[in-house]
């Protein structure tokens, strides 16, 4: 069976298209030769011709950024979340962190830093095409004592596009804006239509 996801992969997820029937894409971050995102779409099994082979259909790379890095926390928040279009093509949105050089390790000043984790977003097209749409930017915090929670992402089936719910939590760092949950509602062009504050204590896991 010629499937053979990326090799040793520290982050490798799987998403079905949402006809399954079309296939399903491997996503897993890559670090030669630019430290990226490395896609690729496959075809599914043919229960019908009885046909087992697995093929690929296209593949892809998404660069980051030569002073950003993959953001994850521990072992248990994933650095990138997928998502199915209803166009019958897939959404990646991923965190980032920007590394900062401090002029000494006693002087810095939060306010004053670039954007230190950021949420971008790509779309895979369904066709054959190599080409991403994006990278589009939908979020940035400067709150680097905050947990962010890239939680979910759905693919909405009326004129809004898409949405996301990103999270901060635990900041214990006096003088930072209260830890919460957003809903970023955007287009597949990147243009943010509306960003929604969740209260902590009912907000959702999952857009579902």
């Amino acid at each position: 069976m010629p499937f053979e996801p990326f090799g040793l992969a520290f982050e490798i997820s799987v998403i079905t298209n949402i006809n399954p029937e079309t296939g399903f894409l491997v996503v897993n971050i890559n670090q030669d030769p630019v430290v990226g995102l490395k896609w690729a779409k496959y075809t599914s099994p043919s229960k019908l011709t009885n046909n087992d082979t697995i093929s690929k259909i296209s593949e892809g790379n998404i660069p980051f950024p030569s002073n950003a890095i993959p953001y994850s926390y521990g072992t248990t928040l994933r650095a990138f979340t997928l998502f199915q279009k209803v166009d019958g093509g897939y959404g990646i949105a991923y965190c980032l962190a920007y590394t900062m050089n401090y002029s000494s390790h006693y002087n810095y000043n939060f306010t004053d830093v670039t954007p230190y984790i950021t949420v971008s977003v790509a779309f895979i097209q369904n066709t054959n095409a190599v080409e991403v749409i994006g990278p589009f930017l939908i979020y940035t915090t400067r709150n680097v004592s905050n947990i962010v929670f890239l939680d979910s992402c759905q693919s909405r089936y009326d004129s809004r596009g898409n949405d996301c719910l990103i999270s901060e939590l635990t900041a214990r760092t006096p003088n930072l804006p209260a830890p919460g949950v957003m809903r970023i509602t955007f287009q597949s062009t990147g243009s943010v239509i509306n960003i929604t504050p969740i209260p902590i204590n009912n907000a959702p896991t999952s857009l579902n």
